[in-house]
């Protein structure tokens, strides 16, 4: 069923050659022998080595003539109208004919077929350049939810250590008597060490509100990408499925174009080939 679907349009293209056979006049070549004799043919090569030369030719009545080129007085061309040549030159005529209408048909067919093979790959590649821009694009957001939640995660830890130390300064701090024994220079009576331990809780306090600053920007990021990926992921996916069928569409372009090419094999030899001599 298939070869006959694929084989028609090839048919129709030979009916219609066949056709237009009949429409056109056919050149036909008179060669005028030195003995007298005349043969009209239908077509012919000539094969020349140095000053020996050799005419190959198809009579109008379908048969094969070697002449050689010393025996050749002239040759004439006219052309025929093709109801007026013989039956067997009509035929041989229009099979030629036919035969390269079919295999320009075929050729036409396989440039479409490369064409759309072309489209399809192209239409591929352009889906698959847009699923890896989408894919990195998901990726960049997940390392930078990483990066945040550690930041915040790193933010608390600090936040805790800066109340720990300040915390511990104050308590400290507390704890002075206020006298002095003149010796240590850390006792608990050195007015120096009231200094450094308020000092101390004026720089834990300061680290304490910066880092609340960078953990409240770390979790906005982890906020706003939270919210990006969802669409992302439904991106990538959306491009995967588009990349799945534009690969199948390609593959279904490249099978059928082997479907045709397999057809057209079937058709016999005779009726795709143009021969090497065409009709002149």
């Amino acid at each position: 069923m298939f070869a006959l679907r694929t084989l028609l349009p090839l048919a129709v293209v030979l009916m219609g050659a066949l056709a237009a056979a009949g429409e056109e006049p056919v050149t036909v070549t008179t060669f005028a022998l030195k003995d007298g004799r005349k043969v009209e043919a239908l077509r012919y090569v000539t094969f020349s080595a140095g000053d020996f030369k050799t005419f190959v030719v198809t009579a109008l009545d379908g048969k094969k003539l070697t002449l050689l080129g010393k025996d050749v007085a002239s040759q004439q061309e006219e052309l025929v109208p093709f109801d007026k040549l013989p039956e067997a030159a009509r035929q041989d005529v229009a099979k030629v004919r036919a035969a390269a209408a079919a295999a320009r048909a075929a050729a036409e067919a396989r440039a479409a077929d490369e064409k759309a093979v072309a489209a399809a790959k192209r239409r591929e590649n352009e889906v698959q350049a847009g699923l890896n821009k989408t894919a990195d694009e998901l990726k960049s957001a997940q390392e930078l939810q990483t990066k945040a939640e550690l930041a915040v995660r790193n933010a608390v830890t600090d936040i805790a250590k800066a109340d720990a130390r300040y915390d511990g300064a104050k308590t400290e701090l507390g704890s002075l008597s206020g006298v002095y024994d003149g010796y240590s220079p850390y006792s608990w009576g050195n007015p120096r060490r009231g200094d450094y331990l308020r000092a101390l809780m004026t720089h834990a306090a300061e680290e304490k509100t910066m880092l609340q600053y960078e953990k409240q920007d770390a979790e906005a990021v982890v906020a706003r990408v939270k919210e990006t990926l969802p669409k992302l992921e439904a991106r990538v996916a959306a491009a995967q499925n588009e990349l799945a069928a534009a690969k199948a569409e390609t593959k279904q372009v490249i099978l059928k174009m082997k479907e045709r090419a397999a057809a057209s094999s079937v058709l016999p030899d005779s009726e795709l080939t143009i021969r090497t001599a065409p009709v002149r």
